[in-house]
């Protein structure tokens, strides 16, 4: 329960960063980041 908290966090984390990654450099980092969600 605590690490699945924890993992959402992270993940709320991670999209804001992914958000301001995508304005620089979307094209590389999208298939990666999608291939470790999904």
């Amino acid at each position: 329960m605590l690490v699945t908290l924890a993992f959402y966090k992270l993940l709320i984390l991670l999209r804001s960063d992914f958000k301001f990654v995508v304005k620089k450099r979307g094209a590389f980092i999208a298939p990666l980041f999608l291939k470790i969600i999904f």
